[in-house]
């Protein structure tokens, strides 16, 4: 007989484990609900005298009128008041829930209060904003239990106390976004086991103690946008735990130490926003397990190191505004897990490199303001995930590659002064999220595809300063959410599409330097445009009478179409009133506000009557219509109600039916 204990999977355990694990996540939740009843709160009475007397004293220094803690915090058990929780030897004070009746400061330690014997290991005070101003007290310093001090996203000002260097239990201090002052303490380098001080969002100033170098033990440092000056401590290459370096956004300066080549952990570097020089160290390259570099808006200068190449767990790579020159790497080809990559405003030379085709989790890519060469890479093709691309600004020659087509999730595409050449290929359609297309200043020549109307989500186009030809496409009036079209100097030839009137939210139209003929459409006039520049083209006729009148248009038509008979008001009732002839004669026609119009059938749906002259523009609607901005007829919702009330009863009618049906089968 076999006496093998059955299996944990088998059918008759299933249950069991099942019903065991339910018991236990029961068990999670209502610890989750109780908080810290489920790991052993205790009382007062677990504590000796002096930690009472003591911890009771310094609480007791918090209770202000202001406070609202007056009625909260009474007896002597500190254990049972709100803010306070007492588990095994840890005390925290919590106030970040407190709603202050006026703002408070942090009270002194007095000195008939023994620090030591103080139990508070936490105080947390963060996110009261205006409410809690005042300095850090140095008595505090004398709080040698505290291990996490949290004092952020206040009003608190004044200096950083040397005295806390006493604090040698300290772990984690916040002090983010307040208004501290003052210099960072090379006193607080006792702080041997610290793991995380951020101080970012202040006015600190002065230079980074060489001495912190001693925190051995630290992930985290955070002393961005301040005003702190100096240089980069060598001495801090001992952070050999560091994941996250935040130094960004003040007045460093001198160089990048080589020898922070030994944080090897580092997972995220900021360092922009300062005034630091000299070359990117090669000896970086040991950062392999870096995902984010921030060195942009600085001054330096040399090449890109091709041994950066190692970084292949870099998502995010920020270099520009800069003064770097040379190449750009093809080793960097091994970025596979890059998603932003900025080089742009820098000094950089050369061709486009064909085998960065491999960084396909690449979402933005900005090369803009170099002095790059050479043609588009067709294999850059294979960015499907791509949605930004900057490499306006350069000397990039050859034509457009229709292959680009792949790029599907493309957004913003800036390729405008260059030397590019060629056709606007019409396969580029396919990016139906495309918003912002800069072409402008090439030598593109061609036709404006037709196939482009289905970018229904296009906001800016420039296609300004190339060689175009051929007539404005009609099909481009069904982009309405375009808010700039600049097609000026090309060799456009042909009238302005009526269609183009639909295009309600244009507000910049830049047609100028073309051969465009014809009269302007009377509609367009009813755009909300806030510049617009016609001139030096073949256009007859006058600007639409409310280009005229409005005060906040800017406006640049040839003369023509502005002065003389055009620079009197066209009034939509049909009466016009020319100027006067330059014998001082004036003449006058009016025609009935009520007359219908002479050349031809009024088109405009629901329409009465249209303007004198025209067939798509209505003076006065129909009944049960009315006449909108844009002179069109739209008719009024009288029969919704109807419809409303009949779709209620009927729905009431159906809903008792049901009701009935229902009790009757019980």
């Amino acid at each position: 007989m076999s006496t093998r204990r059955p299996h944990l999977h088998s059918a008759g355990a299933t249950p069991v484990r099942a019903a065991v694990v339910l018991l236990l996540l029961l068990l999670l939740l209502a610890c989750a609900a109780a908080g810290p009843l489920c790991v052993r709160a205790v009382e007062t009475s677990s504590y000796t005298e002096a930690e009472r007397t003591n911890t009771l004293a310094f609480l007791q220094s918090f209770v202000t009128p202001a406070s609202t803690l007056t009625d909260a915090w009474t007896g002597t058990d500190f254990c049972t008041w709100t803010y306070v929780s007492c588990v095994y030897s840890t005390v925290t004070l919590d106030l970040q829930a407190l709603r202050p009746t006026a703002p408070l400061v942090l009270p002194k330690l007095a000195e008939s209060v023994d620090g030591g014997s103080v139990l508070l290991n936490e105080i947390l005070a963060g996110g009261l904003g205006s409410s809690l101003s005042g300095t850090l007290p140095a008595s505090w310093g004398r709080l040698t239990r505290l291990t996490f001090v949290s004092l952020a996203h206040n009003a608190l000002t004044g200096p950083l106390p040397a005295a806390w260097s006493r604090l040698t239990s300290l772990r984690i201090l916040n002090l983010t976004s307040n208004a501290l002052s003052g210099t960072l303490p090379a006193e607080w380098s006792a702080w041997t086991g610290l793991w995380t001080l951020t101080l970012g969002n202040n006015a600190l100033s002065g230079s980074l103690p060489a001495e912190w170098g001693s925190w051995t033990l630290l992930w985290r440092l955070d002393v961005g946008n301040n005003a702190l000056s100096g240089t980069l401590p060598a001495e801090w290459s001992s952070f050999t735990r560091v994941l996250f370096l935040t130094l960004g956004n003040n007045k460093l300066t001198g160089p990048l130490p080589a020898a922070w080549s030994k944080l090897t952990s580092l997972r995220e570097l900021n360092l922009g926003n300062n005034t630091l020089s000299g070359s990117l160290p090669a000896e970086w390259s040991a950062w392999t397990g870096l995902w984010t570099l921030h060195l942009g808006n600085n001054a330096l200068s040399g090449t890109l190191p091709a041994v950066w190449g190692s970084l292949a767990g870099v998502s995010i790579l920020d270099l520009g505004n800069n003064a770097l020159t040379g190449s750009l790497p093809s080793e960097w080809s091994r970025f596979a897990r890059v998603v932003f990559l900025i080089l742009g405003n820098n000094e950089l030379t050369g061709p486009l490199p064909a085998a960065w085709s491999k960084l396909t989790s690449l979402r933005e890519l900005n090369l803009g303001n170099n002095t790059l060469s050479g043609s588009l890479p067709a294999e850059w093709s294979s960015w499907t995930k791509l949605w930004t691309l900057n490499l306006g600004n350069n000397a990039l020659s050859g034509t457009l590659p229709a292959v680009w087509v792949s790029l599907a999730r493309l957004t913003e595409l800036d390729l405008g002064n260059n030397a590019l050449t060629g056709p606007l290929p019409a396969e580029w359609n396919a990016w139906r999220g495309l918003w912002t297309l800069n072409l402008g200043n090439n030598a593109l020549s061609g036709a404006l595809p037709a196939e482009w109307s289905a970018w229904i989500g296009l906001w800016t186009l420039n296609l300004g300063s190339n060689a175009l030809s051929g007539s404005l496409p009609a099909e481009w009036g069904s982009i309405k959410l375009l808010g700039s079209l600049d097609l000026s100097s090309n060799a456009l030839t042909g009238p302005l599409p009526e269609e183009w009137s639909g295009m309600y939210s244009l507000r910049q139209l830049y047609l100028n330097n073309n051969e465009l003929a014809g009269t302007i459409p009377r509609r367009m006039g009813f755009l909300y445009l806030s510049t617009v520049d016609i001139s030096s083209n073949q256009f007859v006729g006058c600007v639409p009478r409310q280009w005229m009148e409005s005060g906040s248009l800017t406006l640049r038509a040839d003369p023509p179409m502005t002065t003389g008979v055009c620079a009197v008001s066209q009034p939509s009732d049909g009466t016009s009133r020319p100027a006067a002839s330059s014998s001082g004669q004036s003449t006058t026609s009016t025609s009935s506000p009520s007359a219908p119009s002479t050349s031809g059938k009024c088109e405009v749906s629901g329409c009465e009557r249209c303007e004198v002259g025209e067939t798509h523009v209505c003076a006065q609607c129909q009944s049960r219509h009315i006449l909108t901005r844009s002179k069109m007829c739209q008719s009024t919702p009288s029969g919704v109600a109807a419809n409303a009330r009949t779709g209620v009863v009927v729905a009431a009618v159906t809903c008792a039916v049901l009701a009935f049906s229902l009790v009757m089968t019980l």
